[in-house]
């Protein structure tokens, strides 16, 4: 038997000592005692076999110790899980950009300077054709439409819709759209109802300064005020739609979020809406803002817990997979010309595409690094890392960044000290001493 390597024993700003495994996400609040017992058998002090038996059962109960290749083992295991989910997809998922124009410049877009060309009938006729194509491999369709601003092409989005519902020979079961908001009007809303559109992602960049100085028209003229309306009406017209109210952080607008959390709940409380942060991520070209590390966003959600009295932040670890929708071999990202992507920050570069909507796959390369190549399990700093089974891996484009362009990158959303930090504060929820907590 061997002490696991996914243990961490840490004591808190209180003077509590604990012991956390990530495998078995077993938690525990140790005496003094057994806390500097565990802590000489971490360092190679104290011996298992020095150990008793009940204290050994107990600790093997729990994968607090562990057989010689048994947490090897279980990394073969929750790969082959992974890869399973991968291949295994009964659903074809597309992301749909009927144009890549845009009518912001956000400081942090990577999609600017693209062309606003929009998709033709032509290109729509061999959508359905290969969407129909999948008859025999999958069971149902799910749409997400993208851009550049996907309103832009508002009618584009109509044609290819009309075509789905009248030719596709699967039935569509999921229907979401990624917008600014910034063009949404009535008519539109009316027809996103008719067709059943059921998740609208819209973005918010802070309170109202913050917000006109990130999420830019580029005429110039302010957009919050208009966003905000718009809101108010879709969440009217369209109430079988949850509006998703994303709020993107990063060190400029960090402080605007509880406030605008807030303000914005409390505007559409009772409304199919909810209010949520969501982490800028650091591009390799064309990001202008400050983006959080791991740590800082660690601090971010605690201090919303702890300073802003935010008591529904899920800090509850689970063991996770990777979440990342380019894993899965049905999905896809489509630009406007009918190229075929795997990740949706692809999009509009030529060189990433993995084929077309006619011929279907030409280019194996990126479907298998997105897919397995650039995943936690071949990432040698996960592999060895304590937290490995409870997080998601981060962001496979930016080991795919690193493999060919030798890309700085940390993909790491959380670390070892905001881990202790979240497990104190489930500790306190739980008001529980001296025994396991369950999470």
């Amino acid at each position: 038997m061997i002490w696991s390597k996914y243990n961490i024993l840490f004591v808190s700003k209180d003077n509590i000592h604990f012991l956390y495994n990530s495998r078995s996400n077993s938690f525990f609040e140790l005496d003094e005692n057994y806390y500097s017992l565990l802590s000489s058998v971490d360092k190679g002090n104290t011996q298992i076999q020095d150990l008793s038996i009940d204290i050994v059962n107990e600790l093997r109960e729990n994968k607090i110790i562990v057989k010689a290749l048994e947490d090897d083992n279980y990394i073969s295991q929750m790969q082959y899980l992974k890869r399973k989910k991968s291949f295994n997809s009964n659903n074809l998922s597309l992301v749909l950009a009927p144009t890549l124009g845009c009518n912001f410049k956000c400081p942090y877009c990577y999609e600017a300077g693209l062309p606003s060309t929009k998709m033709t009938l032509e290109t729509q006729g061999n959508l359905i054709n290969f969407i129909n194509r999948h008859e025999h491999k999958t069971k149902s369709l799910s749409l997400y439409w993208h851009g550049g601003e996907p309103l832009i092409a508002f009618k584009t989005i109509q044609s290819i819709i009309y075509k789905i519902k009248d030719k596709s020979l699967l039935p569509l079961v999921d229907h979401r759209m990624v917008s600014n908001g910034y063009l949404f009007n009535r008519e539109m809303c009316r027809f996103f109802s008719e067709t059943e559109l059921n998740y609208l992602q819209i973005t918010v960049d802070g309170t109202e300064e913050t917000h006109n100085k990130n999420r830019i028209h580029k005429s110039g003229i302010p957009t919050y005020t208009k966003i905000i309306d718009n809101i108010d009406m879709i969440v009217e017209e369209m109430p079988h739609c949850k509006v998703g109210v994303r709020v993107n952080i990063h060190n400029d607008n960090k402080q605007d979020y509880p406030q605008i959390h807030k303000e914005l709940s409390d505007r559409w409380k009772g409304k199919n809406c909810v209010v949520y942060p969501a982490f800028v991520l650091p591009q390799s070209s064309g990001c202008d803002v400050s983006c959080l590390s791991s740590k800082e966003k660690s601090q971010f959600y605690i201090d919303l817990y702890t300073k802003f009295d935010m008591k529904n932040i899920e800090f509850t670890p689970f063991l996770n997979l990777g979440a990342c929708s380019a894993i899965y071999e049905n999905h896809y990202v489509i630009d406007p010309e009918g190229l075929l992507y795997k990740c949706w920050a692809d999009i509009g570069l030529d060189e990433r595409a993995i084929g077309n909507i006619l011929d279907g796959i030409n280019s194996w390369n990126y479907v298998s690094e997105y897919t397995i190549g650039t995943d936690k399990f071949n990432d040698s700093k996960c592999l060895d890392c304590k937290i490995f089974p409870i997080c998601e891996g981060g962001c496979n484009r930016f080991r795919l960044e690193y493999k060919e362009n030798r890309t700085p990158y940390n993909v790491c959303p959380i670390d070892e000290n905001g881990l202790s930090q979240y497990l104190e504060i489930i500790y306190g929820q739980n008001n529980k001493k001296n025994v396991l907590i369950d999470i």
